[in-house]
């Protein structure tokens, strides 16, 4: 009589077998979970570091080829989904896709001179945090920005065009701030205040990003681009709460509370003497510019600073 090949186990041992290997199953399934919810713990803080370790590799090699491919460019075709973005200056020698040696689909990049921030601007800011998702917001000035500099050189009084005047009266309260530095420091300090004037207006201005920084879902973050080493230096991430808003007389509705960042975010030596003052500081992008700057009145909504259209 032919036997059986297989091996005959026993009800018990075949019981204790699957029950191993339901355990073995459950630790595996459990490892798998923890490990994608750490990597999903913390998106704004995975994103600054792929910029980070970026900077570093265009830093270390300018000239190795930006990840560009066919399949790439295949597989967007089907849609986006880039993981930061980033509001940075028109300038042409400041490209983040380079300065950040990114790819096809990996940033969601807005740029305007001085990274001036209008209608438009902010718009696609909004669109960029809310339907597209990224998790991390970054402005970024630059060395030598030849329209700061401008600013700095040309009077309020003295007239340009209709809109080289839009442009330049954005940038003087940056210019203003930086007034008591030397000559020798003054642009860098007034390009450094220039990107946290604009975190504060975007915070200020609009409440998509402003509610998205409230609930943690981007992170926004100021940064400063050497032109000659290639460097990106960051700012410590603005980490924004939500303000309780005080009590409303019986009959009245509250008005909704203020953004606000926290006294741990700020330079050390900054100092506030009123909870107007204290929204309107965030920390400055390193390099320092060797002292804190002082607090400014925040900028006017886009809207109101925007020039009337040109008749014809």
């Amino acid at each position: 009589m032919r036997r059986n090949s297989q091996p005959i186990v026993s009800a018990p041992r075949r019981g204790r077998r699957q029950l191993w290997a339901r355990a073995v199953i459950g630790l595996v399934s459990t490892a798998v979970i923890a490990t994608a919810v750490s990597v999903q713990a913390d998106p704004s803080g995975d994103a600054l570091a792929r910029l980070k370790s970026g900077n570093a590799r265009f830093v270390a090699d300018a000239t190795e080829a930006l990840p560009i491919t066919a399949p790439r460019r295949a597989a967007l075709a089907q849609g986006q989904s880039p993981f930061a973005t980033v509001l940075s200056c028109a300038d042409s020698r400041v490209p983040p896709e380079v300065v950040f040696h990114t790819g096809l689909g990996d940033l969601f990049v807005v740029r305007s001179a001085a990274h001036v921030t209008d209608r438009a601007v902010l718009a696609t800011l909004e669109y960029g945090a809310d339907r597209l998702h990224t998790p991390l917001l970054v402005v970024m000035g630059h060395e030598s920005c030849g329209i700061v500099k401008a600013a700095l050189e040309t009077r309020e009084t003295h007239a340009t065009t209709p809109s080289l005047d839009y442009l330049l009266n954005a940038i003087r309260p940056a210019v203003a701030r930086s007034s008591s530095q030397s000559s020798d420091t003054r642009l860098r300090a007034a390009i450094l205040a220039n990107v946290e004037e604009t975190i504060n207006q975007l915070l200020e201005t609009s409440t998509t990003i402003k509610r998205l920084a409230e609930t943690q879902q981007i992170l926004l973050v100021g940064a400063y681009y050497e032109l000659a080493t290639g460097r990106v230096h960051f700012s410590e991430p603005v980490h924004v709460l939500t303000r309780p808003a005080p009590a409303a007389p019986a009959g009245r509705t509250s008005a909704s509370p203020a953004a606000r960042v926290p006294a741990s975010a700020r330079p050390s030596s900054a100092t506030t003497s009123s909870p107007a003052a204290e929204k309107s500081t965030i920390p400055a992008p390193l390099p320092a510019t060797g002292s804190a700057p002082s607090t400014t009145a925040a900028k006017p909504p886009p809207a109101a600073r925007v020039p009337p259209p040109a008749t014809h």
